[in-house]
């Protein structure tokens, strides 16, 4: 999977969760000292966030952003 890819995953995961607590593109941004119009774009694909932003929407929605590496057969 490309990393282009793997980010609208991200950015998936943290739309959905916005729209499942009920909160507004508005507030969400707010919280993430974004515009809306950002987070919009976030969302609809137009833009990618860059790795601040990621993590400001990830704290934003009350959750972290995690990298994990696959353990090595031993």
């Amino acid at each position: 999977m490309s990393a282009g890819a793997d980010l609208m995953r991200v950015t998936n995961i943290l739309c959905r969760e916005r729209a499942r607590q009920g909160r507004t593109q508005n507030e969400v941004a707010r919280s993430m000292g974004r515009a809306q119009t950002t987070l919009s774009r976030y969302e609809n694909g137009s833009m990618l966030p860059d790795v601040e932003a990621l993590f400001l929407w990830a704290a934003a929605l009350g959750g972290r952003v995690v990298v994990e590496f696959p353990k090595e057969a031993a």
